[in-house]
């Protein structure tokens, strides 16, 4: 399945509080295009500028190398994600709060 590549409320506010600098343009012009930040090495943004989706998304090659390490270990990496996604939507709710 596609997934769509952008910078959300909730990347945006992270960049905001922690002084980075937003990259310039959302990381796809249209839907179905190739992200702009893609390069033949990888990601040219660094990492604590790319977008949540693209650090959270467990593609089937990374899928295989959790399953190697054992269930615990890659239990532990799922709750750690888990638990920065319900961050991540609490600094949306509060941020919301405050502009009501």
């Amino acid at each position: 399945a596609l997934r769509t590549i952008w910078f959300d409320l909730r990347d945006l506010l992270y960049l905001h509080l922690s002084g980075q600098q937003p990259p310039a343009a959302q990381p796809l012009s249209r839907a179905g295009g190739t992200c702009r930040y893609l390069a033949a090495d990888g990601c040219r943004l660094p990492r604590r500028l790319r977008p949540f989706i693209c650090l959270w998304y467990v593609c089937a090659e990374h899928k295989s190398r959790l399953a190697r390490m054992g269930a615990s270990r890659s239990q532990d990496l799922l709750r750690s994600l888990a638990a920065l996604k319900q961050d991540r939507r609490r600094l949306e709710e509060r941020f919301l709060a405050l502009l009501r």
